[in-house]
Formats: structure tokens, C-alpha cells, sequence
């Protein structure tokens, strides 16, 4: 037969683990915050770099295209354009090999301290907005944890997961 006691030390279980689910959850989403700003940083720092290693491509062309030689260069000495393909593909390769480069050597340089105010000041907006996300996010724990329910436990600090109530239950 069960007592009113096994009834309300079950109640209580209950709300325990309810109160842990809601706890990890907030963990959870806690996470995909931080997630979401490293991915959003990482492509937006990426996109910088990318239009950074277009610049000499692009100045590269430019002065080919609009200079007084660009006909010559094209056309070669006779004139003809038999080989017009053969010189507008090796500028592409030319202009793409050299924004590998630069993209590259811009990646390897942003890792060093001295560009440390750049990225911050790139991330600036982003880093506010995950601050305030975080913020919320922890006053929504610090009120699970406060709960009268979890702060005066009647169970165990090493049982006090979600998995563990459970099995009590």
C-alpha cells in the first residue's frame, strides 16, 4: 500500500528532475550561443580576408585591362588571336594564384597578437549580442539552481542529475 509520504517523495522527485531537464536544457542552449558567435565570427572573418586577398588580384588585372599594352599582351607581336585563350586563361590562373596566396598568408598572419584589435573590433556588434544572450541565459539557471526545491535537496548532490532521478523514480 502506498503512503501519502512515498506519494509526496515522489512529487518531489518529479519536480527535481523537471527542474534538472529545464537545467540542461539552459546548458544547451548556453552552448549553441557560444557555437553560433564562433561560427558567425569564423565566416565573417573569413569573408574579410577573402575581399582583402581579392585586392591584388583585381589591381593585377585592372593594370592589364586598361593599360596602353593590354592589345600586345593579348594579341602577341603578330596581331592574331590564335593564342587568346591560351594568355586570358593564364591571367585567371595567374590572378587566382595569387589570391591563394595573399588569402593564405592573410590567415596565418590574423593568428598573431598584433592583429588582436582588428578581430575585436570585426566581432564587436557579435560579441555584444552573445553577451546579452549569455546573461539571460545564466539568470534563467541561477533561478533554477535557487529554487527551494534544489537549494534544500533531500537528495544527494552525487545523485542530483536528470539520469540518476529516474532510476530513484
Amino acid at each position: 500500500m502506498v503512503t501519502n509520504q512515498k506519494i509526496s517523495e515522489l512529487d518531489y522527485c518529479y519536480v527535481s528532475w523537471e527542474l534538472l531537464q529545464e537545467l540542461e536544457k539552459n546548458a544547451f542552449s548556453r552552448n549553441e550561443c557560444i557555437r553560433a558567435f564562433k561560427k558567425e565570427s569564423n565566416d565573417r572573418q573569413s569573408l574579410i580576408t577573402s575581399v582583402v586577398a581579392l585586392i591584388l588580384p583585381m589591381i593585377l588585372l585592372g593594370s592589364i585591362v586598361f593599360s596602353n599594352r593590354a592589345a600586345s599582351l593579348m594579341y602577341g607581336s603578330t596581331g592574331t588571336t590564335e593564342n587568346i585563350w591560351t594568355r586570358v586563361v593564364g591571367l585567371l590562373m595567374l590572378s587566382a594564384f595569387l589570391f591563394l596566396i595573399v588569402y593564405m598568408l592573410s590567415k596565418e598572419l590574423s593568428k598573431y597578437k598584433a592583429f588582436r584589435p582588428i578581430k575585436k573590433l570585426i566581432n564587436q556588434d557579435l560579441e555584444a549580442n552573445l553577451r546579452l544572450e549569455v546573461d539571460a541565459i545564466d539568470q534563467k539557471a541561477s533561478k533554477i539552481v535557487n529554487d527551494s526545491i534544489l537549494k534544500d535537496s533531500k537528495i544527494p548532490e552525487k545523485f542530483l542529475s536528470s539520469e540518476f532521478l529516474l532510476v530513484i523514480i
